[in-house]
């Protein structure tokens, strides 16, 4: 099991095209239409890496790193160990220059520095400020993953996320979910859900 509170209402969402095998990168359209019209998804959140170097001191160290919407601790029900995490004004243009650090990345990077939270640092060619440290054991979506960062969220284009959960109500299965998913789908456009919670 995952060590989250309550994984058996987790479910990983993926969309899948028509006639091929393969699943999809999910447009944030889809994320809009599932949770507006799938009354089974309690709340949904996106991610997906984005490769990002951390530079100081003259030297850069390329990170695992991944984009994610504001919400993602909240549907997981996990807080930072140090800090805050992300809240919905850091989806705002001029707002999302803001990163959350995995513990991993805290100790091996910064030494595990209390006073990291409100450092400015340099991520990619922008500087972005640390607003809190994820706890020991927090290795979602992968035991690799060094730094989470949000971007604002995108509307349009063809931007989207590689990796969507969410979080079912009281009772629900992921069984349940997918022919709902389904009946909300869009042009072309099929959707798998899986249980994270086992």
């Amino acid at each position: 099991r995952m060590p989250f509170p309550e994984p058996s209402r987790l479910v990983a969402i993926a969309r899948q095209d028509r006639g091929s095998p393969n699943l999809g990168v999910n447009a944030p359209q889809d994320f809009m239409t599932w949770q507006s019209q799938v009354p089974a998804i309690e709340t949904l959140a996106g991610l997906g890496p984005w490769p990002l170097t951390y530079s100081a001191d003259g030297r850069s160290e390329q990170l695992t790193t991944y984009r994610i919407t504001a919400n993602l601790f909240d549907v997981l029900k996990v807080r930072p160990a140090l800090g805050a995490g992300f809240t919905t004004a850091n989806e705002r243009a001029g707002e999302d220059l803001v990163v959350v650090l995995s513990h991993g990345a805290w100790m091996r990077v910064f030494g595990g520095d209390s006073s990291i939270v409100g450092r400015q640092v340099v991520f990619g060619k922008e500087v972005r400020q640390v607003i809190g440290v994820m706890p020991r054991g927090f290795v979602f979506p992968a035991r690799q993953w060094s730094v989470g960062y949000l971007t604002t969220y995108p509307t349009g284009g063809n931007a989207g996320f590689g990796h969507v959960v969410a979080r079912m109500p009281p009772g629900s299965s992921a069984i349940e979910l997918r022919p709902r998913l389904l009946a909300a789908e869009l042009p072309g456009i099929g959707a798998r859900s899986s249980s994270t919670g086992s």
